[in-house]
């Protein structure tokens, strides 16, 4: 599999979808279940009683054979409930918790943070890269029901990237981030601006040349990756229930059409 076998941006532009975007594959006794959402940090969203009985059907289907829980953002530790687990890492850190009241192994088909920077970096200068991250966690702050203190937050996301980016000489602190959001975009920096942290991160608009970063980072490197690593799982014999926001789910589905045929 490669990336021509992904639906492009523009294709997925050109139309709407709503969450959650599901679909059930299979081939003889093997299965693949992909559940794309909308991001929620919200117990009582409908999402969350509709993965339920995503992943209820998928545990009858799969008894007895081999199987794994594919999720979006790495590996997330087991919660200890169903209210902290998605107030903590919404639908996803949920699914795990799922995952583990029946014994199934979970893994995260995500591209490593070394390659990740290297990719990106090649085509972007480090200041986009790194804002361009930097949004996205500020982003996923803003969507939290109960959020802890910002500044405490990203500290940890802060800290990761300066350990896996390989960027010895690289200043990734919050003053120097928010520094780089007045050089982009001319106005003082708002940690609580849901709505900018969208619009600037979103692979499907061109609000700024941050949105090409996440363009190149989603469509480029990113869902290529997660293909590959998915078609690996396949091939090794696993049913698959697969949890990724939305639009990966759609610009991903013909290829995984096609693997499982």
């Amino acid at each position: 599999m490669k990336q021509s076998d992904l639906m492009s941006y523009a294709e997925y532009s050109s139309k709407e979808y709503f969450a959650p975007y599901t679909y059930h594959l299979s081939n003889g006794d093997q299965h693949l279940y992909f559940f794309g959402s909308r991001h929620t940090y919200n117990p009582d969203d409908e999402q969350i009683s509709k993965l339920e009985v995503f992943w209820a059907e998928f545990e009858v289907v799969t008894k007895g054979v081999q199987r794994k829980l594919l999720m979006e953002g790495g590996k997330r530790a087991i919660l200890n409930s169903k209210k902290e687990a998605i107030e903590t890492g919404g639908e996803i850190q949920y699914a795990v918790f799922l995952a583990s009241q029946s014994g199934i192994s979970t893994e995260s088909p995500e591209p490593p943070a070394s390659h990740w920077f290297q990719e990106l970096a090649k085509k972007f200068s480090k200041d986009a890269v790194a804002y361009y991250d930097f949004a996205r966690t500020c982003y996923q702050w803003n969507q939290m029901d109960v959020r802890p203190g910002f500044e405490s937050y990203v500290a940890s996301f802060i800290g990761s990237n300066v350990k896996n980016s390989g960027w010895n000489d690289y200043d990734f602190s919050l003053e120097h981030m928010r520094e780089i959001h007045h050089q982009l975009f001319g106005t003082d920096f708002k940690e609580d601006d849901k709505e900018f942290f969208y619009d600037v991160i979103n692979p499907t608009t061109s609000f700024s040349i941050i949105n090409e970063v996440s363009r190149a980072d989603d469509e480029g490197i990113r869902d290529t990756y997660i293909l590959s690593e998915i078609e690996q799982y396949w091939r090794e014999g696993n049913s698959l229930f697969i949890i990724y926001g939305l639009q990966h789910a759609v610009i991903l589905e013909g290829a995984l059409r096609k693997l499982v045929a």
